[in-house]
């Protein structure tokens, strides 16, 4: 065999080589790409479910506002309605007719009933609107209950107070959320390998000043 045919030989396998060193080092790397990108979208799951539960939260801590302020108009209108009955039964009129029967004097008093709603028909829408209310307070019962007494037993008695103690909440439910604390957990982690990545270079970039001194006293 001939110098130059060995010589093509030889390039031959370095080129191989080379092309086989590139592949397994493209195969090797997709490993830990691969791992990446699996770490990167579950992460990416992570903050989408967060964000979602924070949305729930806070639509929740709404909805208790609105029940406040339901609660307080309804407790407006029923003091508007005993004003109502109240200048309603001011209003009722009287006719008086005075007549004689034989020696008695008959006097006959007629209340006018139909200025006001004391009369049946109204009696019976009354009585509807009073069973709507029955069954709106049932119902409201069975959610949180929201109401003043309660509120101030908690001692919230400012609307600032509400917002505050429902930001409170909210972050304590967030806290005690599995997503949050995986989250939590993985920063933690990541955390941690980058203080070790510190810690470790600092004491490599110590060692090396200290050998360095070292050969520098040996050699003088």
């Amino acid at each position: 065999m001939s110098i130059t045919q060995k010589s093509l030989n030889f390039e031959k396998n370095k080129i191989y080589n080379y092309m086989m060193f590139k592949k397994n080092g493209d195969y090797l790397k997709g490993f830990s790409k691969r791992k990446t990108e699996r770490k990167q979208k579950a992460a990416k799951q992570i903050e989408d479910e967060i964000k979602n539960e924070k949305k729930r939260i806070k639509q929740e801590r709404r909805e208790i506002i609105k029940k406040m302020i339901y609660s307080q108009e309804n407790d407006d209108d029923d003091d508007d309605e005993n004003d109502m009955e109240e200048h309603d039964i001011t209003k009722l009129t009287d006719e008086t007719y005075v007549g004689t029967c034989g020696n008695t004097t008959v006097e006959i008093s007629d209340i006018n009933l139909n200025s006001s709603k004391y009369h049946l028909g109204l009696n019976k829408m009354a009585s509807e609107n009073i069973k709507e209310k029955e069954e709106k307070k049932e119902n409201k019962d069975e959610d949180e209950d929201v109401s003043k007494e309660r509120l101030a037993s908690l001692g919230i008695c400012t609307e600032k107070l509400l917002y505050r103690s429902l930001q409170k909440s909210s972050a304590t439910i967030l806290r005690k959320n599995k997503l949050v604390q995986t989250k939590q957990r993985r920063e933690g982690k990541k955390q941690r390998k980058q203080q070790a990545r510190v810690k470790n270079a600092k004491e490599a970039h110590k060692k090396k000043k200290s050998r360095q001194r070292r050969n520098f006293q040996n050699d003088e």
